[in-house]
């Protein structure tokens, strides 16, 4: 041999000389990978791609490989896509799909947390960084290799994480930004943005109430004030606020009530409309203590409102009359659990009130502590000295608030514990605990904790189709099942019906035939979680209707008795096999001779192709294209193609091409066929014919060669839709 073998590669669309990518060359029996990139301009449809020898010597490609990079396709959603309130959670999930022909060799998933929401630790899925830019959220997604970052082609993976809605963001609509970032298998990288979601806060007021006697210790049956206020802290107006006080027992109104404030015997109710924020609302209320003595009489206010209130626990309040009161410092301690009947993975509130109903001061500290249930879990603990006393101390890891400057008689203070029933609570549990209030010297009380429990929670859908849909070809649904919570959903599982006549084959593990589609067991889902549950099922030659219809359950109670996807349909059509052929051509002729062949396009069906184009490549082969008749459809000469409206299964048409040879060497003519029906069997859209052309001076070849001569070209032609890039690998010989 020679001198260095070697070949180069020409890319472009066809009737364009293309643009020159890397040289290939090496020793002999190695493999070489060409390793340029070529972006496929829009519209261009059709790209040829053409190998030229380059060296002194013979070159033999053994095998040419197209591949292409990976693809990444996502779509974003979150639950519940109903407007929420302050402080509700919400689980925003990515569907990611690997669309292209090779794995990713890195992906990393980040989120920008909008303001007004702030993230829930520890709620990714799988496991985040979260901090390492403000407001930024970093997963890796992973795929079936269990490799983080590397996802398969055809390949689908949900991530996932929970954001919690702060007080700011009442009455806005919040937009979320998500950008998947991928490295594929050359080094390159690729950015894409999700679709943006948006998360519609309702408008929330926080409303607080308090009242307190003027005096608290009184003699039997003497006159007292009961002074009640509500306030709206805001951000926003609270809408149909109306206040109910339930006067001591025993006690009685003297005086009537108050503007707009309607009494029976014990009840009285104030109505109030709109609440601006920062506005506030006072009422005093006239009465005779109840007759009996001594006595700890109690009143109860309760606030209520048609707007979102996100703290609950502060729309309650008690206040402590002592009648005749003991002559010793006396504790009293009231309970508010707020609500009674809590909701496992739901915020629950417990509020204790302790009062010195006695008529004589308690000097040393106050010690309220609480022996939370282990189904409580804390967020946090609150406590509230009387007005003027000393700065309480609380300590959250003993559940446990001092009040250093204890309590005058009819003096009280209050503590808060807010927290979450913990959502793997069954149904129907009952979650029970102690507040105990101490002192030196006085005679401690306590009360019992008790919520009663009910699991509840509330799945939802997302069902797709990714990827092709076309006939007599695998098509893949993927449903991703959320659980919006509150509760743990137990034995979760989601049905997913079949088209008729669809043949199905399951991908996800725990999926059975069933009903006409496939049951799949997603087990227990915590609150937040998405599972994402994939089919691949075929359609017959002849198309169908693909309907969206897939129904989520579990034994965890809901608000509905199943989830269901949203209704859609997707008429896939028949598909047309087209089938192009070179016919009447020479294996030898002499440079200048004229020739005449044909191209033939045949549709073996079942369904009919339309709008089909044909592209001859021969002017870079070394023909020139004189002139082509068709049997049916319209030649356009400046661009070499052969256009067809129609044709219909079982049918053949021909184009008659009249042609010049006009180099030596072995020409490989090609001809592609596209169409805008589907066709599964690309490996007949294309034919390459050979022609062994030959100086005058020389005897023609027995028959046409396989090698590739100094000079020779091959020709390729590649049918890619809109934009795109691809990789391309050859082995070479030299010889």
């Amino acid at each position: 041999v020679q001198g260095q073998a070697s070949v180069k590669v020409l890319v472009g669309a066809p009737g364009e000389d293309g643009t020159e990518q890397q040289i290939v060359s090496d020793g002999s029996g190695s493999w070489v990978p060409h390793n340029g990139t070529y972006d496929v301009p829009l519209r261009q449809t059709i790209t040829r791609l053409t190998i030229v020898g380059t060296g002194t010597t013979a070159n033999l490609l053994d095998d040419v490989t197209f591949g292409s990079s990976a693809c990444t396709e996502t779509f974003s959603r979150v639950a519940p896509t109903a407007p929420v309130a302050v402080e509700d959670v919400v689980t925003q999930a990515v569907i990611i799909r690997n669309g292209g022909g090779s794995p990713t060799a890195e992906m990393v998933v980040s989120a920008v947390i909008p303001e007004g929401l702030e993230y829930v630790e520890d709620s990714a899925g799988p496991d985040g960084v979260y901090g390492f830019q403000p407001r930024m959220l970093l997963i890796k997604p992973v795929g079936d290799g269990a490799a983080p970052g590397i996802i398969l082609p055809g390949e689908s993976v949900i991530v996932s994480w929970q954001m919690r809605v702060r007080p700011e963001a009442s009455n806005q609509t919040l937009q979320t930004a998500v950008i998947v970032r991928t490295i594929d298998l050359r080094g390159i990288s690729h950015e894409t943005k999700t679709n943006q979601v948006a998360v519609i806060v309702r408008p929330s007021a926080d409303i607080q109430i308090s009242q307190f006697f003027s005096p608290a210790l009184v003699a039997p049956g003497a006159a007292t004030t009961l002074t009640m206020v509500a306030r709206n802290e805001g951000p926003a107006s609270a809408n149909g606020v109306t206040v109910v006080e339930q006067i001591p027992e025993g006690a009685t109104l003297t005086e009537p009530a108050p503007a707009g404030c309607n009494a029976t015997t014990r009840t009285v109710t104030c109505v109030v409309g709109t609440l601006e924020a920062n506005d506030s609302r006072v009422w005093d209320l006239q009465m005779s203590a109840p007759s009996s003595s001594p006595v700890a009489a109690r009143s109860t206010l309760i606030v209520r409102s048609t707007t979102s209130d996100p703290s609950a626990d502060n729309n309650q309040s008690n206040a402590v009359l002592s009648v005749g009161a003991p002559a010793v410092p006396t504790l009293d301690l009231v309970l508010n659990q707020t609500p009674i009947i809590a909701t496992a993975g739901a915020i629950s509130t417990i509020v204790a009130n302790v009062t010195n109903t006695g008529s004589q001061p308690i000097t040393s500290p106050v010690v309220v502590s609480a022996a939370v249930p282990g189904e409580f879990m804390t967020l946090y603990m609150l406590g509230r000295e009387p007005v003027g006393a000393a700065t309480d101390e609380c300590e959250p890891a003993t559940a446990t608030c001092t009040f250093p400057g204890g309590l005058a008689p009819g003096q009280s203070a209050q503590i808060e514990w807010r927290g979450v029933i913990v959502p793997e609570v069954t149904d129907g549990t009952a979650v029970i605990g102690t507040v105990t209030a101490s002192a030196a010297d006085v005679t401690s009380t306590m009360k019992p904790i008790e919520f009663a429990v009910n699991a509840l929670t509330t799945l939802t859908l997302d069902e797709r189709t990714v990827g092709p849909t076309n006939a007599a070809a695998p098509i893949t649904k993927v449903v991703s099942v959320a659980n919006s919570g509150p509760s743990l959903a137990r034995e979760a599982t989601v049905f997913m019906p079949l088209p008729a006549g669809a043949t199905g084959i399951a991908e996800s593990e725990g999926c059975e035939p069933a009903f006409g589609g496939f049951v799949c067991t997603l087990g227990d889902l915590a609150v937040g979680q998405v599972s994402g549950t994939r089919i691949t099922f075929v359609l017959p030659a002849s198309g169908g209707t693909v309907v969206d219809g897939a129904i989520a359950s579990t034994t965890t109670p809901m608000t509905a008795p199943v989830a269901e996807s949203s209704p859609g349909s997707l008429v896939v059509g028949p598909v047309a096999d087209l089938v192009v052929t070179f016919k009447s051509l020479p294996n030898a002729i002499t440079v200048g001779s004229r020739l005449a062949f044909s191209v033939t396009v045949a549709n073996s069906g079942p369904g009919t192709a339309t709008d089909i184009g044909v592209v001859l490549d021969a002017a870079r082969a070394g023909l020139r294209v004189d002139s082509a008749l068709a049997s049916a459809g319209n030649w356009d000469s400046t661009e070499n193609r052969w256009a067809i409206a129609t044709l219909d299964a079982g049918k053949q048409i021909e184009l008659v091409v009249d042609a010049v040879a006009e180099v030596e060497g072995l020409l490989a003519p090609a001809a592609l066929v596209r169409a805008t029906t589907p066709d599964n069997n690309g490996v007949n859209n294309t034919a390459i014919g050979s022609i062994a052309v030959v100086a005058a001076d020389k005897p023609l070849p027995a028959d046409g060669s396989s090698w590739l001569v100094p000079g020779l070209i091959a020709f390729f032609l590649v049918l890619l839709a809109g934009l795109g890039s691809w990789w391309l690998w050859t082995r070479r010989r030299n010889h």
